[in-house]
């Protein structure tokens, strides 16, 4: 309480962190440096003492701390990504999933879209807490949430390519749906939307027609539409 400064985390020998998790006890952060690598770094807040709990000699990005585990996306380079989970107690580190980008935490199941590093359409998946038994949501999907047990999604069209034949999402032609985590009861919330969904809730999403000359928000129960200021501006 109060705003006395409690610590200085960063002294500038390494990359400023993107995250910190902050429990009554302790604080957890990843500390890198180009071309050396990472370390997950513990703080004990009541001794402001830090340690290093694992050095990679990769990147490292920390996604989510439950209990005594440590979900974390490690990057060998761009297109070289995993999910793993470290434990704090025995220290064993877990390989969940391979090519793995946005990551989310639901009740029942880890939610994931494949890696990527431009704005395009990728595979949605599910994995269960016991990272067994991945499922694919969706072939084609550009943004997502969980949400109480379920996952809302746009799901693109897929155009085959004249140039490589290779099949492709339509960024700017998408449709929303909601499903329970395990991919059952899927049912789509909006008609064909001819724009780049940037935002979804449970209650409206946001999108830009591809010109991107204004932006709209559509409540997903009315259906009612509003031009609006974007919220990423």
């Amino acid at each position: 309480t109060g705003k006395n400064l409690l610590m200085t985390v960063y002294k500038g020998n390494f990359d400023y962190p993107y995250e910190f998790f902050v429990s009554d006890k302790y604080v957890y952060y990843v500390r890198s440096k180009e071309e050396v690598g990472s370390s997950i770094v513990q703080i004990n807040l009541e001794t402001k003492k830090s340690k290093i709990i694992k050095n990679f000699t990769i990147t490292a990005f920390i996604e989510k701390i439950n209990g005594e585990d440590i979900y974390y996306v490690s990057h060998r380079d761009d297109f070289d990504t995993e999910l793993r989970v470290l434990n704090l107690n025995t220290l064993k580190d877990s390989f969940i999933a391979g090519d793995v980008g946005d990551v989310q935490f639901g009740k029942s199941r880890i939610i994931y879209m494949n890696y990527r590093t431009d704005v395009s359409s990728r595979p949605l998946h599910a994995i269960g807490y016991d990272y067994k038994n991945s499922i694919i949501i969706s072939k084609s999907a550009m943004q997502y949430i969980v949400n109480n047990g379920k996952i809302y999604f746009a799901e693109t069209k897929l155009k085959k390519s004249p140039v490589d034949g290779e099949y492709r999402g339509d960024m700017y032609n998408s449709i929303i749906y909601v499903c329970n985590e395990d991919g059952s009861n899927k049912k789509a919330l909006t008609g064909n939307i001819n724009a780049y969904i940037s935002k979804i809730t449970p209650n409206e999403i946001e999108f830009m027609p591809e010109n991107q000359s204004k932006y709209y928000r559509m409540n997903l129960k009315t259906k009612k539409t509003v031009e609006i200021k974007p919220s990423f501006i």
